[in-house]
């Protein structure tokens, strides 16, 4: 490119008749060579490059120019009936390009939103012209920096969706667990956990003062069981009994019955009395361990159902969120709306210049052609 600023292009030429033809700068490559070429008067060669890129770069602005200087070499070889065919070929190509332009602008200014738009193109594989006219579009700055802005704000929309959704798992969360808690309560409610707790707590001090009393009098009648006791109490009565009858009637007989009765019982209430001691003992563990658990129950529950104002706080945090999150998704939306139409805006721009530049381009090989017609006319007339 320097050597052809600088005029020197057979040099130029040189230099790019063996470039890299899979750079990126394959486009103004090609034209550069077959410009030179042309300067150099090797029509031909130059042709041939530039017909290269005509066929795989359609839509290049080095196309356009390209078009000119493959129909301006057979005019200086003085072949004007193929400069004519060539001149005709390039008035098809600017109204075909003319045309698939308004569609474009068509296509595009019906769509309401041109990130879909752009992703649905792309997807699409019959439609390759509006492709190819939306891919030439992002070569302009304002265009892609609008595309770029469109793709930065759909994923902040994306990301506060997500959000959304996470804010409004979390509230479900939080009224189930309330909820919960709810059950929970009632159910606590229902068991009467302090009722229980009294009544194992006055079973246990019971059965202690039982232990220590019988410990301390060695006195087995306190572990006697219901049937025992109720035993006991009979014999008492009867010996009540007796007393209010003594001088009255004979009663030895009852007396040493009795005796004999209560002898037994002492006798089993003594042999049993180790055991029934530990069985007490037993019983007063278990209790206290049911205790130590009613306790702990009645804790945890009393505890839990403390939460439930924490619970109430997060609860508002999380509207407070969601609020902020809905504002967001507003000013999102608006912001996308307004990136959009200026999106929009920024293409019809394009393709007001893009218009512009392919009739002028179109009016210039038309009076060119024009030439080369009358030239033709003028050596048949002769």
């Amino acid at each position: 490119q320097a050597y052809a600023e600088q005029n020197n292009f057979e040099q130029s030429y040189k230099m790019l008749s063996n470039f890299d033809q899979n750079s990126p700068f394959t486009e103004q490559g090609l034209f550069l060579y077959g410009y030179a070429a042309y300067k150099i008067q090797r029509y031909a060669e130059s042709q041939a490059v530039l017909n290269v890129l005509v066929k795989e770069y359609p839509y290049s602005t080095y196309t356009r120019q390209a078009l000119a200087l493959i129909a301006g070499g057979y005019v200086e070889q003085k072949q004007l009936a193929l400069a004519l065919e060539q001149y005709i070929k390039i008035e098809a190509y600017y109204q075909e390009k003319l045309q698939e332009l308004a569609h474009f602008e068509k296509v595009f200014n019906t769509a309401e939103n041109l990130l879909v738009f752009s992703d649905e193109l792309h997807q699409a594989a019959k439609d390759k012209t509006n492709q190819q006219w939306l891919t030439t579009s992002l070569e302009n700055n304002n265009v892609s920096q609008s595309f770029r802005a469109l793709k930065s704000i759909s994923l902040i929309a994306k990301q506060l969706i997500t959000h959304k959704k996470k804010s409004e798992w979390l509230d479900q969360v939080i009224k189930l667990n309330e909820q919960r808690k709810m059950n929970i309560a009632k159910q606590h409610e229902s068991n009467n956990n302090k009722l229980l707790i009294r009544s194992l707590t006055e079973k246990v001090v019971s059965l202690k003062n039982r232990i220590e009393q019988a410990v301390a009098d060695d006195n087995g009648y306190l572990f006697a069981s219901p049937v025992e006791r109720k035993l006991l109490s009979r014999i008492d009565k009867s010996y009540e009994s007796l007393n209010v009858l003594t001088g009255k009637k004979n009663t030895q007989d009852y007396i040493e019955r009795l005796a004999r009765i209560q002898g037994v019982l002492d006798w089993q209430l003594n042999q049993t009395k180790p055991e029934r001691f530990w069985q007490h003992q037993t019983l007063v563990r278990s209790l206290e361990n049911n205790l130590a658990n009613a306790k702990i129950r009645y804790q945890s529950v009393s505890s839990l159902l403390s939460e439930s104002t924490d619970n109430k706080v997060e609860l508002n945090r999380s509207n407070a969120l969601k609020e902020q999150t809905l504002a967001l998704q507003e000013t999102t939306s608006n912001v996308f709306q307004r990136v959009n139409k200026r999106t929009k805006n920024e293409l019809n721009t394009f393709v007001i210049q893009q218009r512009k530049d392919l009739k002028q381009h179109l009016l210039h090989s038309q009076s060119h052609m024009a030439k080369v017609i009358e030239r033709l006319n003028y050596l048949e007339a002769k």
